[in-house]
């Protein structure tokens, strides 16, 4: 891909700091998260992005709304550094030891053992809460 510039996007992000976004861009905005959440006069703000909305007493359930957008949004920032840090700290290490050199292919490496990590915990998951389970019906 050519930039405006004529330089390519891969010499763009050769010296940007923030090209790599994905760990300390999550970190930073969770640790920010919790450092306010910490603080009781925005805890009324914060508490949105750690529970669901909408809680309906009479039946017990939880509605839906615009509000539930903090929660998926906390849940995508916190995928993403899970992403990242376990890439970065366990795959890639992993890949390396098994004789992997090629940076190229050290991130394939990762990013397949990552596939294959999250679908190995949250397909059992998935079946164990979806609709008609016997699990989820059981309390």
């Amino acid at each position: 891909m050519q930039l405006p510039s004529g330089r390519s996007y891969c010499e763009f992000c050769s010296f940007y700091p923030g090209a790599n976004l994905g760990l300390g861009f999550s970190f930073n905005l969770l640790a920010l998260l919790f450092l306010a959440h910490g603080m009781p006069r925005a805890r009324d703000y914060t508490a949105k992005y750690f529970t669901l909305s909408y809680y309906n007493p009479e039946t017990g359930d939880y509605g839906m709304g615009w509000a539930d957008g903090h929660l998926i949004l906390f849940c995508i920032v916190l995928f993403t550094g899970l992403r990242a840090a376990t890439m970065e700290y366990v795959l890639a290490p992993f890949a390396k030891a098994q004789g992997i050199s090629k940076r190229k292919d050290i991130t394939r490496f990762s990013e397949q053992a990552w596939l294959s990590v999250y679908y190995f915990f949250f397909w059992p998951l998935g079946l164990v809460c979806s609709p008609g389970s016997r699990f989820r019906d059981s309390h």
